[in-house]
């Protein structure tokens, strides 16, 4: 495994509500819109992405908070063959552990008293795309 020690500048406005982005990966500077940086770790980290990528594989990108980790998980998407599909970011520090199960794998009307619906988990709303799960490591062992 290669650990990069460094960060990941964002740049505002690349990506729509939807998460699409609003500029080609060729209007940017390295190939991905919303990562910016010329020394030679972010150089390294995006040959990485532009390799990994269009791989079918699981990828496990680690980093304090805040250093890009969600934007690489994009540009990992979009030089991907699942680019055309759902791309989705969760993260486990903002929802209570007793829902997270709720929330990635969704229930069915009446599972529990609240259920008064059927609701599509995370994994089922991005079938066939990428999933970004973020700070899996603030929940408990039990929740992971």
């Amino acid at each position: 495994m290669t650990r990069y020690n460094t960060s990941v500048t964002l740049l505002p406005n690349y990506y729509n509500g939807n998460g699409q982005p609003t500029k080609t990966l060729d209007d940017s500077v390295n190939g991905f819109p919303a990562l910016v940086g010329m020394s030679k770790p972010m150089h390294e980290i995006f040959a990485t992405i532009k390799k990994v990528g269009p791989s079918d594989v699981t990828v496990l990108i680690m980093g304090e908070s805040g250093t890009g980790k969600n934007e690489v998980a994009r540009a990992l998407h979009y030089v991907s063959n699942r680019r055309d599909k759902v791309y989705t970011s969760i993260d486990c520090s903002t929802r209570p552990e007793g829902l997270i199960d709720d929330e990635l794998f969704g229930h069915i009307r009446g599972a529990f008293s609240d259920a008064i619906r059927d609701r599509k988990g995370v994994f089922e709303f991005a079938d066939g795309g990428t999933i970004f799960i973020n700070e899996i490591g603030n929940l408990s062992l039990y929740a992971r």
